[in-house]
C-alpha cells in the first residue's frame, strides 16, 4: 500500500518538474520586430564596410588601423564559431524536449558534430591545396633538353616541401579567397537563427536582446569585412558579400515576424536542425579562424618590423574584439 502511495504521488509531481515542450503563448510587439529587420540591415551594412572605407583613406595611420582590424576579426571569428555559434548549437541538441534515447546516446552531440566537420575541413583544405599548387606546378613548367622532361621554373626542395616552403602568390591568394567564402557561408547560416530568434522573441525580452544582436552584428560585420579587404577583393565584391552578409539576420527576423504564433521552437524537428546546422558553421568558422585568418600568422612578419605602437594596436584590437563578443554572448 505505502509503494502504490508514493507511486500515486510520484506521477502527480513528475508532470509539474517536466518541461512544457508546447508552443509558448508570450505577448509580442509586431511593430519592434518589423522595425528591427531595417535597424539591423543598417548596422550590418556599418559594421561589413567600415574597414573597406578606411582602407580607402590616404591617412596613413588609418591605414595602420585598418591593419589592426585584421587582428581584430581574427579573435572575432574564432569567438563566433566557439562561443556563439557552438554555444547555440549546444543548447539545441541538449534540450529536455529531444527525446531521451538521442540525449543518452552521446554526451556532446555539438560537440561531436563540430570536430567532424573541423576534420573533413583539413582533408578539404588539402585537397584544395594541392589541386591548386599541381595546377602552378604545370603553369611554371618548361620543356628543356634534348629528352623533352619539363622542369619546373622555379627551385623545388623536397625536404622544404615537406615541412612548408613558400607557395608562389597565385596560389595564396586563391587559398585566401576559399576562405572567405567558408567564412561568409558559416556566419550567414549563423546569422538567420540570430535574426530568428529575435523575431519570436516576446515583448518583455525584446529590446536587451534587440541592443545585443544590434552590437552583435557591427562587430561579426567588422571581423568579416575585415577578412574580405585582406583577401584583396574589389569594392563591387565587397559591396555583393556585405549585401548577403547584412541580409541574413534581417531575413531570419522577418521568418520569425511570419511564424509568430505559429513556430514550436520547443519541437524536436527544429532544436534538431537548428542545432545541427549551427555545430557544422562552427567547425567550419574555427578551422577557417585559425588555419587561413589567423592574423599573427598571416601579417607576423610585418608585424614584427613594426615599431611598439603597431603591436599595442594590433594586440589591443585583438584583445578588445575577442572581449566585446564574450560580453555580447551573454545576451545573443
Amino acid at each position: 500500500m505505502k509503494g502504490l502511495t508514493v507511486l500515486v504521488m510520484a506521477s502527480m509531481v513528475s508532470p509539474l518538474l517536466a518541461k512544457d515542450c508546447g508552443r509558448e503563448h508570450v505577448e509580442y510587439d509586431q511593430t519592434m520586430s518589423i522595425i528591427s529587420i531595417f535597424v539591423i540591415f543598417a548596422v550590418s551594412i556599418l559594421g561589413f564596410m567600415t574597414p573597406a572605407w578606411l582602407a580607402r583613406r590616404k591617412d596613413m595611420d588609418l591605414r595602420l588601423i585598418v591593419a589592426a582590424c585584421t587582428f581584430g576579426s581574427t579573435a572575432v571569428l574564432f569567438t563566433v564559431g566557439i562561443v556563439h555559434i557552438l554555444g547555440d548549437a549546444d543548447a539545441d541538441l541538449s534540450n529536455e524536449c529531444l527525446p531521451g534515447g538521442f540525449l543518452a546516446a552521446f554526451p556532446g552531440w555539438s560537440d561531436l558534430i563540430c570536430c567532424i566537420t573541423i576534420m573533413v575541413c583539413v582533408m578539404f583544405d588539402y585537397s584544395m591545396h594541392s589541386s591548386l599548387q599541381n595546377k602552378i606546378d604545370r603553369e611554371h613548367t618548361v620543356v628543356c633538353c634534348e629528352n623533352g622532361l619539363k622542369e619546373p621554373l622555379y627551385p623545388q626542395d623536397e625536404e622544404e616541401e615537406i615541412w612548408g616552403a613558400e607557395f608562389p602568390s597565385g596560389l595564396d591568394e586563391s587559398i585566401q579567397r576559399y576562405a572567405v567564402l567558408l567564412v561568409e557561408v558559416s556566419v550567414c547560416t549563423h546569422s538567420i537563427p540570430v535574426g530568428l530568434d529575435l523575431g519570436l522573441q516576446s515583448a518583455d525580452k525584446f529590446v536587451p536582446l534587440f541592443i545585443a544582436v544590434i552590437f552583435h552584428q557591427v562587430l561579426e560585420g567588422f571581423g568579416v569585412g575585415a577578412a574580405v579587404l585582406n583577401a584583396g577583393y574589389g569594392m563591387r565584391n565587397q559591396i555583393i558579400f556585405g549585401l548577403l552578409f547584412a541580409l541574413t539576420a534581417p531575413v531570419g527576423i522577418a521568418i520569425g515576424v511570419s511564424l509568430q504564433g505559429i513556430l514550436n521552437t520547443n519541437s524536436p524537428a527544429y532544436l534538431m536542425t537548428l542545432g545541427i546546422v549551427n555545430s557544422i558553421a562552427a567547425g567550419m568558422l574555427i578551422f577557417i579562424a585559425f588555419e587561413h585568418m589567423n592574423a599573427f600568422r598571416n601579417k607576423g612578419n610585418w608585424l614584427r618590423k613594426q615599431g611598439a605602437f603597431a603591436h599595442i594596436l594590433c594586440f589591443g584590437s585583438f584583445t578588445m574584439a575577442g572581449t566585446a563578443l564574450l560580453v555580447v554572448a551573454k545576451w545573443a
